[in-house]
């Protein structure tokens, strides 16, 4: 048997029985994907097996993350830390192997499962290199490799997919290479029920370079299609037509997709290919192939190193320079003004800040950057004729943009914030907790962050949104109350291991006796008065609000502090006894606007939060605050109801 033949035959047995041991996962994609993959890893993608972090590898991105038993196999046979009895404990509680790839396992260059996203991901991590190759390429190319992507039909189906591949063709990401999976079935039925677009069309409209491969299961057309892709002026899509559940008695049918075959069927199946009938077995021949395959890997591995040594005579400067982006040294030395202004306008300052600290920064923005302010005003904006410019324009496109963001962090090199109105982080939200769930360092610049946006109406005012994202795990929510909490957001958002959010106003706030060190730990005593009754906490611009309450309370006698929040995410991880120095008192007053579902931990009655529960108004920011209550009077009213129904 030819040797190609074989080995793909038992790579997808060796899925097949992943699935089959787990008794779950999804079959169907092993037997349409199989020769893609094979051909892609064999032939073509460059990368050593025992440094998956070698930053010059290519990139991986499996869109199709159903597909992960197939992957998981490939790399076992490719030499990764993947053994049989991981791909035998493939789905199974604390495994290398979970049902849908997650970078926790070395090799896995992006997790996936939710269709769409990984084509986002890629889209970045494609852009990502060519930031990087254009500060650093000179003469020598420290930076050159592609980003492969898998898709399926599910995955193109999807805005996020689309939004991403419209920005991808406008900048000619060259080395972005789709790989379509096009089986033509979904979970439910066959593609045509619910799809009949022509791909070939729309990719070719969005400026790509379309490519098709009329027998996806031949790895002659295979490859020959690779390599055309490679020497492509503008990003690839190769539509492979293939057969989900080929030579099984599901062939072509829906039933495969996510629904394990049964061990008789695997095992005819074996037979048919000419294997040996037993579980997660490899043949020699096969062995020593992939032996040969890892070999060739390493040496030209070795031949890239060769190139670094080469470069380090040519510029040791700039090369100490490239990996001090690769180890991600970040100088965080900012400072401000407590000025009277909106906090995107403190933001602004400190981001262009970062900016001149650090070349390794860079922005992107929803076609709102003059709204948002995150823009670097002398570091240019990233086009087809400027890759080094550090501003990128991701158009009306805010779901691609946090996508896209992602897959900069992962690729490395960068830091990368990207900012959007606050109401609309909505449409963000699946790649924001996908960036959670990575823990990638993303900063979110979020503007207009309440009520007191004012004009646009109810549409443009988060009321939910601030709860909503603190709700989600392992993400820095931050909302400042002047310029001097923006700057310690900031700090937090530069050092952080994980995501932040910056919560911005886009009206005017007064400077408050606010502290930076203080605010970076959570939460702190903004103004405290001796013999205090209560606690008022307030987070961003209902800080102010706050300190007029507590001076208007004075006047009648009634001594409160009043704590800023800017982050309950860090006030929640300090030891308890700061958190009881901070709120010392047992009546607890939350004032916010917002649902105020998370300042209820520290209230612990809702009744004594004033907060939103109906949707704003178009009008004046002030006029839309003063009509849902937001105003000195109506608060200390508020305030002296709760301090004596608590009978102080």
């Amino acid at each position: 048997m030819d040797i190609n033949i074989q080995s793909i035959n038992e790579l997808k047995a060796l899925a097949l029985d992943s699935i089959e041991n787990a008794k779950s996962g999804h079959p169907g994609i092993v037997f349409s994907s199989a020769e893609i993959l094979y051909t892609l890893f064999t032939k073509h993608f460059k990368f050593n097996p025992q440094d998956t972090d070698w930053h010059n590898r290519d990139r991986f991105v499996m869109s199709a993350g159903h597909g992960s038993a197939l992957l998981y196999s490939i790399m076992h046979l490719c030499g990764y830390d993947i053994s049989i009895n991981d791909l035998k404990k493939f789905r199974s509680f604390g495994s290398k192997t979970p049902g849908h790839p997650e970078i926790t396992t070395g090799g896995i260059d992006c997790a996936t499962g939710p269709l769409g996203q990984g084509v986002a991901n890629a889209v970045g991590m494609a852009i990502a290199e060519t930031m990087l190759a254009s500060k650093f390429n000179k003469t020598i190319d420290l930076v050159d490799h592609y980003t492969y992507c898998l898709v399926g039909d599910g995955c193109l189906m999807e805005g996020v997919a689309l939004e991403s591949i419209s920005l991808a063709g406008h900048y000619q990401l060259n080395k972005l290479i789709l790989l379509y999976d096009k089986n033509n079935v979904t979970l439910d039925e066959k593609l045509s029920k619910s799809n009949t677009e022509d791909v070939s069309k729309k990719f070719l409209a969005c400026n790509f370079n379309v490519l098709e491969v009329k027998n996806g299961h031949d790895i002659k057309q295979i490859n020959e299609a690779l390599i055309k892709a490679k020497c492509s002026k503008k990003p690839t899509i190769i539509i492979f037509n293939t057969t989900i559940a080929r030579e099984s008695v599901v062939e072509n049918s829906n039933v495969s997709h996510g629904k394990p075959l049964g061990e008789v069927e695997v095992s005819r199946l074996k037979k048919l290919w000419g294997l040996k009938d037993e579980l997660f077995y490899i043949s020699k021949e096969v062995k020593n192939h992939f032996n040969n395959v890892i070999k060739t890997k390493i040496l030209n591995y070795d031949d890239e190193l060769k190139k670094e040594e080469a470069y380090q005579i040519y510029d040791k400067t700039l090369y100490e320079k490239y990996h001090a982006f690769i180890n991600g040294n970040f100088d965080t030395s900012l400072q401000i003004s407590n000025e009277n202004e909106p906090t995107r306008d403190s933001s602004a300052t400190l981001a262009n800040e970062v900016a001149i600290n650090n070349e390794n920064f860079v922005c992107a923005s929803a076609d709102v950057s003059s709204s948002t302010k995150l823009y670097l005003t002398d570091e240019g904006d990233y086009s087809i004729k400027n890759r080094s410019g550090r501003n990128i324009f991701m158009g009306v496109r805010e779901h691609a943009m946090a996508g896209i963001c992602n897959g900069i962090a992962l690729h490395g090199g960068l830091k990368v914030a990207c900012s959007c109105f606050f109401a609309f982080s909505d449409y963000m939200r699946a790649s924001i907790r996908m960036a959670a769930l990575m823990k990638l360092p993303v900063i979110y610049v979020f503007t207009h962050d309440s009520l007191a946006a004012g004009y646009d109406g109810a549409t443009h005012q988060p009321i939910e949104h601030l709860d909503s994202m603190r709700l989600m795990p392992n993400i820095t929510v931050f909302r400042p109350c002047d310029a001097n909490e923006c700057l310690a957001g900031w700090r937090v958002a530069l050092t952080n291991n994980i995501p932040t959010a910056l919560i911005l106003t886009r009206q005017s706030v007064n400077a408050q006796n606010s502290s930076v060190n203080g605010a970076t730990k959570g939460g702190y005593i903004l103004s405290e008065k001796e013999n205090a009754v209560a606690t008022i906490i307030a987070t961003g611009s209902e800080v102010e609000l706050a300190v007029k309450v507590q001076q208007k309370l004075i006047e009648s006698n009634i001594m409160v502090d009043v704590v800023s929040l800017p982050c309950t995410e860090l006030f929640d991880i300090q030891i308890e006894k700061y958190k009881k120095s901070v709120i010392k008192n047992k009546c607890v007053i939350g004032i916010e606007a917002s649902t105020g579902a998370v300042l209820q931990r520290y209230t612990q009655k809702y009744e004594n939060i004033y907060r939103v529960t109906v949707f704003g108004d178009s009008g004046s920011g002030q006029d839309v605050m003063n009509k849902h209550g937001f105003n000195v009077d109506n608060l200390t009213k508020f305030c002296l109801n709760i301090i004596k129904k608590a009978d102080i």
